[in-house]
């Protein structure tokens, strides 16, 4: 079957009222406004009533987001898209787009900005719910009608509106082309479960509607809008002319739930189900696994039942598409209230009664656990068993960041380990990790972990002594001549005219070095120096100058011959000390914000090119992901000042974060030098993520 073609609406301003050309339409899309006996016209006047109802309702959501790798947490910039749909100020996204988040802002079509918070996470539909910080907000919030997506039919128009690749708002137009779209393995034997990158699932609740709205990255979270100005889906994902988006009658109840309890509770079986019609049934739905120690197996339900109804409610999963609206009833039934399950086996009808109890998250919570440099996640039922774990209990290491001491710790600590006790108490989650390290006295230099390895038990030792690491110290001083030179090669001496001519051509005198008081020029060609004569002439003899200047002490007087338009010259200069090298300067790292920063070098500002009145501290290390990171800031920026404070010293720009950190000031803002240009640079830490 031939896709049907898209015809894409970008709307850029508040004028959508022209008339557009039959040409711009599709051939379905003709047919199917002929089929609803709606006009082109009458198609444009309903498209214009959507947009002015939903439009003003969506946002554009911009988010710090975050993930663990590596032993750490990482930070990037992020984008996706939203609907507000109350006036309180409640917004409608994808999880994806906002479930691993440190900040969210979201920004309405107008360009209203708002800080928002999440009120509830549900990875299992991919939807979130935000709440919009309007306590500076006096004016009335636009926000957008909750339609009725069951009412939907293969061919009515529908409208995508979002943020396609992060740009401002915008506005497609399809037809919807499937009601109930579920995804199967390759073969079709069972539903897909779509992983995120932090290993939660999704879509096994969700019956999808299929439209060829034109979607895009960033359109994720903006809403599916029919023609009567009504939200009837949240747009997902989508690619090569298909989209699909969460119906509004589940996102309304994950919304109302949302609001209800602060969450969204679901009642939990225990068991993976198939549709019954390979199995020469119409009715009921078959039990392809029951999972060890649930309430379907303390029920008695096996692999290879038929459920037949739900407290006598009829059960219908003849197709793929009938196992989620299944999947969602036994979801929906009362949390640790008896249920009443009849089912077939061999032919025989049973009833048995079950408990359900309430889902767990597939995964748990993770956190950095910056002191220790690894990464550690709290153990769900789920997550035990996907994992093949013996225990919810200890924290499981998701990563261990090298030079930290779980990486020095002798048996290292690594990936996959489960860490059950902490200086001889036990662990149970992430706060007792956190809870003993605070627990423990400036002294303790030392921790012992207990934990699992596959079927061994471990016993390694943590070494948190803070001593500052060895660093290179550089290489011993030498004489050295501030200037920078080439080797006057055959083809150069040529060039000059001097075909007999050997030695190093000044290229260029570094500006206060002692070179540059003397009578020495730019073009001059240094033939010896003293009685030594100079015999380069092969680009592999680059360093013969250098060896020669540095057989003298430091602060020695010397005579060089030079050559300069054919005129020979005896040119007197004191030879001063190698600059000093980069690895001997005192140095200073900023662990909230992971950089670090080192004192200049005269060769810094020689080969950077800055202003002479340039004065302050070097970036020398910027960690990926880091808050450093995300707001911008560089390798080798020099930094002038921060919060108009200069920093010409290690210790000026010690005392200055010590205070800021200390004050846990919102944004923090450095002025630098990049190369011959300045800049700022705003770093937005979230304080809480930090002293956690």
């Amino acid at each position: 079957m031939r896709l049907p073609s898209i015809f894409l609406v970008f709307v850029l301003s508040g004028i959508f009222s022209l008339l557009l050309p039959d040409a711009i339409f599709s051939q379905e899309q003709k047919s199917g406004m002929d089929r609803a006996g709606i006009t082109h016209p009458e198609l444009i006047g309903q498209m214009e009533h959507a947009r002015m109802s939903v439009y003003p309702a969506l946002v554009n959501i911009s988010v710090v987001s975050q993930r663990f790798d590596g032993g750490r947490a990482r930070r990037g910039p992020g984008a996706g898209s939203g609907v507000i749909v109350s006036p309180e100020g409640y917004v409608v996204t994808n999880y994806h787009v906002v479930g691993n988040t440190t900040r969210i802002i979201c920004t309405t079509s107008d360009g209203k900005r708002f800080k928002a918070e999440v009120l509830v996470n549900d990875p299992l539909t991919d939807l979130s719910i935000l709440k919009l910080d309007l306590d500076e907000y006096d004016g009335e919030l636009p926000y957008a009608k909750i339609g009725d997506s069951d009412r939907l039919m293969v061919g009515d128009f529908v409208l995508a509106m979002g943020n396609p690749l992060a740009l401002s708002s915008s506005m497609t137009l399809g037809i919807i082309s499937n009601t109930s779209r579920v995804f199967t393995d390759f073969t079709g034997t069972e539903i897909q479960e779509m992983e995120f990158g932090d290993g939660d699932k999704t879509g096994i609740f969700t019956q999808w509607i299929q439209h060829d709205a034109l979607i895009l990255p960033g359109n994720s979270g903006g809403p599916l809008v029919n023609l009567q100005g009504e939200i009837v889906g949240i747009n997902t994902r989508g690619g090569r002319g298909l989209g699909f988006a969460v119906p509004s009658v589940q996102m309304a109840e994950v919304y109302e739930a949302a609001l209800a309890y602060g969450e969204v509770p679901r009642a939990w079986l225990g068991l993976r189900i198939l549709p019954v019609e390979k199995a020469g049934h119409e009715t009921g739905a078959l039990i392809s696994w029951v999972m060890p120690g649930s309430p379907a197996e303390k029920a008695g339900l096996k692999a290879g039942d038929r459920i037949l109804s739900l407290n006598g409610y009829e059960i219908r999963a003849k197709f793929f598409e009938e196992v989620p609206l299944v999947l969602n009833t036994i979801a929906s039934v009362k949390i640790e209230e008896e249920l009443e399950i009849a089912f077939e086996r061999k032919g025989e009808r049973h009833i048995v009664r079950a408990l359900p109890t309430k889902m767990e998250p597939f995964i748990g919570e993770q956190r950095e656990v910056r002191t220790l440099g690894m990464t550690v996640q709290d153990i769900t039922g789920p997550m035990a068993l996907s994992r093949q774990l013996t225990t919810t209990e200890g924290v499981y290491v998701t990563g261990v960041r090298p030079g930290f001491p779980a990486e020095e710790a002798r048996p290292r600590i690594n990936s996959g380990d489960v860490i059950f006790k902490m200086n001889h108490q036990s662990v149970q989650s992430i706060s007792d990790v956190f809870d003993l390290l605070g627990s423990l006295g400036e002294d303790q230099k030392s921790v012992p972990v207990h934990l699992h390895r596959d079927n061994e038990e471990i016993i390694t030792v943590l070494n948190l002594d803070k001593s500052e690491r060895r660093r290179g110290a550089g290489e011993l001083p030498r004489s050295w001549l501030g200037l920078t030179t080439q080797v006057v090669t055959p083809e150069v001496a040529n060039a000059l005219q001097q075909d007999d001519l050997r030695g190093f051509r000044i290229t260029e005198i570094l500006k206060g070095t002692l070179a540059a008081e003397s009578k020495l020029k730019r073009g001059d060609i240094i033939t010896a120096v003293d009685d030594t004569r100079l015999e380069a002439y092969r680009q592999q003899d680059v360093q013969e100058l250098r060896r020669v200047i540095e057989r003298y002490p430091i602060g020695s007087e010397i005579v060089l011959s030079v050559v300069r338009n054919g005129e020979s010259l005896r040119i007197s200069v004191e030879l001063e000390s190698t600059p000093d090298d980069p690895v001997v300067m005192k140095r200073a790292e900023q662990e909230e914000f992971e950089f670090a920063v080192r004192e200049t070098t005269f060769m810094d500002g020689i080969e950077r090119r800055w202003p002479d009145d340039a004065n302050g501290v070097i970036v020398s290390e910027v960690t990926n992901g880091g808050w450093a990171h995300v707001a911008g800031l560089r390798l080798n920026d020099l930094i002038v000042n921060v919060q108009g404070e200069p920093t010409g010293s290690i210790d000026e720009f010690e005392d200055i974060m010590d205070r800021l950190t200390e004050e846990k000031q919102e944004i923090i803002t450095i002025f630098l030098y990049r190369g011959h240009r300045t800049h700022f640079v705003f770093i937005e830490p979230d304080w809480d993520q930090i002293s956690r």
